[in-house]
């Protein structure tokens, strides 16, 4: 669509979108700005930290924080920690999205965000093992399982000499890649998946 051309004029077009009083403008706003490779997107998102119609409104919340991990940039890494721990998160998914973003920004901030959102006492936060251990799996190239007490322990004992690769570690578990995969998959490549499943589909024989 027009919205993803990579071009700065295209980003100022869209820009005022994410404050309209509309939702569903809000929304087609920030898929746009999400996917758009232009640098001037990652800006615009980082400066709508204080957007309360996107923060008050769960559903765009939580495409506001896949957007942010979609461009992997650090400057969002204190929009991502405000009240990751006490937010309302009134739909339940604003949090797995901020912990899911929180895996795409190759810092070591980001990984002392998530064991200190597991060390919280204030949430559940068992319920969420899903979203930070493939975080951490995908920062570190660590698995330390499914329990927070693992990764707890882990922590204080790697912490202080942890180096992050360059890129993304891979996911020995197929499931968990596809996962991943698909979280921030931009669509173009949902598109191009789709087809190459029509493709294998229609080449297989008949019964």
């Amino acid at each position: 669509t027009n919205g993803l051309i990579a071009d700065p004029l295209v980003v100022g077009a869209l820009a005022p979108g994410l404050k309209h009083a509309d939702t569903f403008v809000r929304q087609a706003a920030l898929a746009a700005l999400r996917f758009n490779l232009d640098p001037s997107a990652t800006d615009v998102l980082i400066k709508q930290k204080n957007n309360k119609k996107l923060l008050d409104d769960p559903a765009c919340a939580e495409s506001y924080m896949y957007a942010l991990g979609q461009k992997r940039d650090k400057r969002a890494l204190p929009i991502l920690k405000d009240g990751l721990v006490a937010t309302g998160d009134t739909n339940g998914k604003v949090i797995p999205a901020k912990l899911f973003a929180l895996g795409r920004i190759r810092d070591k901030e980001a990984c002392e965000m998530l064991m200190d959102f597991l060390n919280s006492a204030v949430l559940k936060v068992e319920k969420y093992m899903v979203e930070v251990r493939l975080a951490m799996a995908v920062l570190t190239g660590m698995d330390q399982g499914p329990e927070r007490k693992d990764w707890l322990h882990w922590w204080n004992d790697n912490k202080t000499k942890l180096k992050l690769l360059d890129e993304e570690a891979p996911l020995p578990d197929a499931a968990a890649l596809r996962k991943w995969k698909s979280l921030w998959m931009s669509p173009e490549e949902i598109e191009a998946a789709k087809k190459a499943r029509k493709d294998a589909e229609d080449e297989k024989p008949a019964r």
